[in-house]
């Protein structure tokens, strides 16, 4: 039965997906080109029609009809070095005030 539901869940999510043009998150594709400090989460393989500039090191790529089919990021290293930070800083800051 729990089965049954979990089937039925995944079908509707993914006819929402599709409706809604959301992007394919459970498998994105990545490449880092090392010497250039670059990461490129390739969501589709569609070709690449359009870019947005999300913030000056973020780009979006979109497909012919808008969608998000990727993402480049610029001095990747610092990016996510970065982002993991604050994620730290954010769940100890967190944890010492439950604590207090």
């Amino acid at each position: 039965m729990l089965r049954k539901f979990w089937d039925c869940r995944k079908e509707y999510q993914e006819r929402v997906r599709k409706k809604r043009r959301v992007p394919n998150m459970n498998n994105p594709q990545p490449s880092y080109f090392q010497n250039e400090d670059i990461l490129h989460l390739s969501l589709s393989d569609e070709p690449e029609a359009g870019s947005v500039e999300i913030s000056p090191d973020i780009t979006a790529e979109l497909n012919e009809n808008g969608d998000l089919i990727g993402i480049e990021i610029l001095a990747a290293s610092a990016f996510l070095r970065d982002s993991i930070l604050k994620s730290a800083q954010a769940k100890l800051l967190g944890l010492s005030k439950k604590a207090a």
